[in-house]
């Protein structure tokens, strides 16, 4: 051993000391000594020399002996060993010294045996010293745990696997399920019992699956001794040995009884602003038919066909708001408009509104699910009935069939693509769509700025209308 040791002695023959001394240091163990034969002595070495072991005669010149020694490093040192190097101790009182605590005695005249028991006696001490500091490491982070787990307000909890035994649960159960912690390791059902009847079946189900092995979070609700209602998050874990058996099963209930409530009220009020959003959707729509209604009373008491025609695009104009307002009424998303649909509704009544055989010029549409928002349709809209409205006046002679198709898709990139066609007589190739005066195309070019779009336009027959632009802006 490299470790230099320290011994007490306590010996009145300077000649057995050393020969004792030589005999350990010719074994390797080196050790620096105090030397004791008295009571004093001995008491004031142990406090100042704090030795690493000890070696004592048994019987001393005086009252002060070996065993009286020996009770005083019990009371003050229990750990450190104390060997009793006598020439004079018999068996009977050798087993009296050891189950008094002493670590073990060897006889002067057999000093061979007095190397082996300091280092057994060594190493069993600094077993007991590692021993001791992993328990005292053990306990201070059972402390900490302990500490920890008062302190939380979730409840923390353990049980068999077969839950019928309950092996841990901290005291904020106490402020959750206003029971005692000691009510819940007397009666392992407790934990079931307090579960709201309406949810019982539900919970058991899943706690089965966790005794199955899976591990999941579920929510439910517990019934309080008051009779007040609380809801609770669960989360469950199986622990299992080496051999993937279950040895317990964890888990962790935290109140949510506020959230659920604030959820509660966040679900109640946007029903009612969806109710206030249906009402104020189905009165624009109807006082945008009002608006519409006028017109048409307006139209009945002129004469002039020109001015009569004007007001009968406003009014389809009209129409189309009107129809994105009632499509969202009719909806259960308020946040955007099946386009789609609203095509459906609006191009059957521009034919009827132009008194139009719809078996003479047919209206095609290829329309997938496309929703928009409402700052995208109304504009959209606009746009196909201006499109539509121009292809019937323009693109068909009085006695010409035709064919007006209307696509709409979306890209890859989330943007919207509307086509609108038609097998008329076709543009004018000298005509240029910016630069014309009339409301209609100039409405167009606005709508399409308003919906920050890219158009391009086929000029050959088909007459073909492209237009591009983001879903959401």
């Amino acid at each position: 051993m490299n470790v230099r040791f320290r011994a007490i002695m306590l010996e009145d023959s300077a000649t057995d000391a050393e020969l004792e001394l030589r005999t350990m240091r010719k074994a390797g163990i080196d050790c620096v000594s105090q030397c004791v034969e008295t009571e004093a002595a001995f008491r004031a070495a142990l406090n100042e020399f704090v030795p690493d072991f000890i070696l004592s005669d048994f019987t001393l010149p005086g009252a002060f002996d070996g065993m009286m020694a020996l009770s005083i490093v019990r009371q003050q040192h229990p750990d450190i060993p104390f060997i009793f190097v006598s020439g004079t101790i018999g068996e009977e009182t050798a087993v009296e010294a050891l189950k008094h605590g002493a670590t073990d005695y060897v006889l002067k005249d057999n000093l061979a045996r007095l190397v082996p028991a300091v280092r057994t006696a060594l190493r069993e001490a600094d077993e007991r010293k590692k021993r001791r500091q992993a328990e005292d490491a053990l306990r201070e982070t059972k402390n900490r745990l302990a500490s920890i787990l008062s302190s939380l307000k979730d409840v923390v909890w353990s049980t068999s696997p077969d839950g019928r035994t309950v092996l841990y649960v901290n005291f904020a159960a106490e402020e959750i399920y206003f029971r005692p912690v000691n009510e819940f390791y007397r009666n392992p059902r407790l934990w079931l019992e307090v579960v709201h009847p309406d949810d019982r079946q539900r919970v058991l189900g899943h706690w089965a699956t966790v005794a199955e092995g899976a591990g999941a979070d579920m929510e439910y609700r517990i019934v309080c001794p008051d009779g007040s209602v609380r809801w609770l998050h669960d989360r469950r874990r199986t622990v299992h040995d080496e051999h993937g058996r279950i040895t317990r099963i964890d888990g962790l209930a935290r109140d949510i009884t506020d959230r659920k409530q604030h959820e509660e009220r966040i679900k109640l009020d946007l029903q009612e602003k969806e109710i206030l959003l249906h009402e104020i959707h189905h009165r624009v729509k109807n006082n945008l038919q009002v608006v519409r209604s006028l017109l048409e009373l307006q139209c009945s008491r002129i004469q002039d066909q020109s001015v009569v025609d004007i007001l009968r695009e406003s009014q389809n104009r009209i129409a189309s708001m009107a129809l994105v307002h009632e499509t969202l009424y009719h909806s259960r998303d308020l946040a955007s408009v099946n386009f789609g649909h609203f095509l459906e509704s609006l191009v059957p009544s521009l034919v009827a509104s132009y008194g139009i055989d719809p078996n003479h010029i047919t209206i095609g549409i290829d329309s997938a699910e496309v929703l928009l928002p409402l700052d995208a349709a109304i504009p959209c809209g606009l746009l196909v009935n201006e499109l539509v409205t121009n292809a019937l006046k323009h693109a068909f002679p009085p006695d010409q069939p035709g064919e007006i198709k209307i696509d709409l898709s979306v890209a890859s990139n989330d943007e919207v693509v509307l086509t609108v066609s038609d097998n008329g007589v076709g543009m004018p190739v000298a005509l240029d769509v910016g630069s014309v005066e009339t409301l209609g195309l100039k409405l167009v070019n606005l709508l399409i700025d308003q919906l920050h779009g890219k158009a391009r336009i086929n000029r050959a027959r088909p007459t073909r209308f492209v237009l591009q632009f983001p879903r959401r802006r």
